[in-house]
């Protein structure tokens, strides 16, 4: 790829980024990453059991992935957090109880307004 393919490309993707909603978002995080690594799985909601608060898995790195991308998150912070609180504690005891100790945690956190803010922090040593 020369530069200028390099160039249309980040901006090709940046624009898909700013444009996805908040499930579009999600699908296009966990794409990238089936196509970033081999060891990454996606977990699909099973039904009534959802998906553990779990939304991928890399089995190499032993990295559990949790994606949030609310609609709108400025007015509704308060909520937000709670959510993102619940859902570590979720998958956390799922998997503990499971006898599986998560390595790290990887939350990524879009923000958006239209005014775009991805936040990636990663929780390691459980």
């Amino acid at each position: 790829m020369d530069p200028n393919e390099k160039h249309l490309a980040r901006v090709m993707f940046n624009l898909k980024v700013y444009e996805s909603d908040s499930s579009a978002f999600e699908n296009l995080f966990l794409r990238v990453m089936e196509l970033s690594s081999h060891s990454f799985n996606k977990v699909k909601p099973q039904g009534p059991y959802g998906d553990k608060k779990n939304d991928g898995f890399d089995t190499s790195t032993k990295t559990f992935y949790q994606v949030y991308a609310p609609e709108n998150l400025p007015s509704n912070e308060e909520n937000a957090i709670k959510k993102l609180n619940e859902d570590f504690k979720g998958l956390k005891d799922y998997w503990q109880a499971r006898a599986i100790k998560l390595i790290s945690t990887v939350l990524l956190l879009m923000i958006s307004s239209k005014g775009l803010t991805l936040v990636c922090i990663q929780l390691l040593g459980f």
